[in-house]
């Protein structure tokens, strides 16, 4: 009985630290999608532009040669398209969708490949956003998301730079300003507005 018990905590213990925490977890194959948005109204020249300098970045980080084959799409497909659009959602000529395959030999683990991709776009794409579902999966992968979990993206009623009116703040937001959020028995959360840095050019 004590051999059996301890020969479950061990496997448990060595088996268990390194179950995939992501909601929406990798497959073994060095493969993954991005999908990216530019500013709205962005043309679909200049989207098509910046899908290639992503793809730049990618290679970049990867190495050339561990880069197999990448496939891509901008813009909003054509009802002729043969996919259902449940696959491949865009919502403009702002959005697009990157797939990428490493080679199946390249030394590279995905998910530490894929926090490198996170952090080199965030200096070099200051103006692209993730999707909503790449959100969740990040946030699932340093916490315990439970049922009932709210996750929140985007802005609330009278929230939005678009509808400021003399009746409500009348400008913009400015350096020194405070965003309060309220919601009922959840409490407050509050985001004080900074300057921006100036970028080191």
């Amino acid at each position: 009985m004590i051999v059996y018990l301890a020969a479950t905590v061990t496997i448990v213990a060595t088996v268990g630290l390194r179950l995939g925490r992501e909601i929406f977890p990798t497959s073994g194959a060095h493969q993954f999608q991005l999908r990216f948005r530019a500013p709205a109204g962005t043309k679909f020249e200049s989207t098509e532009r910046l899908a290639g300098e992503v793809l730049d970045e990618i290679k970049k980080a990867a190495g050339a040669d561990n880069v197999d084959i990448t496939l891509g799409y901008v813009g909003v497909q054509p009802s002729s398209y043969p996919i259902n659009t449940i696959f491949l959602w865009t919502g403009g000529s702002q959005e697009g969708v990157l797939q990428v395959a490493l080679r199946a030999e390249a030394p590279i683990p995905l998910p530490d490949f894929q926090e490198n991709l996170r952090q080199r776009f965030a200096q070099r794409f200051p103006d692209a956003q993730f999707s909503f579902g790449e959100m969740v999966a990040r946030a699932s992968a340093d916490a315990r998301l439970r049922p009932g979990d709210l996750l929140g993206s985007g802005t609330v009623g009278s929230g939005c730079l678009l509808e400021v009116r003399d009746a409500t703040l009348g400008r913009y937001l400015l350096p020194g300003d405070e965003v309060v959020l309220r919601i009922e028995r959840l409490g407050s959360l509050r985001t004080p507005i900074v300057a921006r840095p100036e970028r080191v050019r």
